[in-house]
C-alpha cells in the first residue's frame, strides 16, 4: 500500500510541476473594442502594420470566441516574435476557400 501511494504522490507531482511551470500565452484580443489597427506591440508582440481588428457581428466571420477578431489584406501577414518561441497553433476562420467553394 505505502508503494502504491508513493507512485500516485510523484505521478500527482509531476503534473502538478508541469502545470504550474507552463509560460503558455493565449491571445484573445477581447480587450480591444470597435475597429481599428492592431496598437503597436501589442501583447508584446511585432505585428505587421496592416494588422486590424473589430468586434461587430458579421457573419460568416464571427470568431469563434466573441467578440473581437483581427484580419489582414497583406497576404502573409507577419508576427514577430522577438523569441525563440514554440507557437502552438492559432484558430484561422474562413468561409470560402480560393475558388468559392465553402471549406468542409
Amino acid at each position: 500500500m505505502k508503494y502504491m501511494r508513493r507512485i500516485v504522490t510523484g505521478v500527482v507531482i509531476s503534473i502538478l510541476t508541469v502545470v504550474l511551470t507552463s509560460n503558455a500565452t493565449v491571445i484573445n484580443f477581447d480587450d480591444l473594442t470597435g475597429q481599428d489597427k492592431l496598437p503597436i506591440g501589442y501583447a508584446g508582440l511585432d505585428w505587421d502594420p496592416q494588422w486590424m481588428y473589430y468586434d461587430s457581428v458579421q457573419d460568416p466571420y464571427n470568431p469563434s470566441s466573441p467578440p473581437t477578431r483581427i484580419y489582414t489584406h497583406n497576404y502573409g501577414g507577419w508576427i514577430k516574435f522577438g523569441e525563440e518561441v514554440t507557437f502552438n497553433g492559432s484558430w484561422i476562420a474562413t468561409s470560402l476557400d480560393f475558388h468559392g467553394k465553402p471549406f468542409g
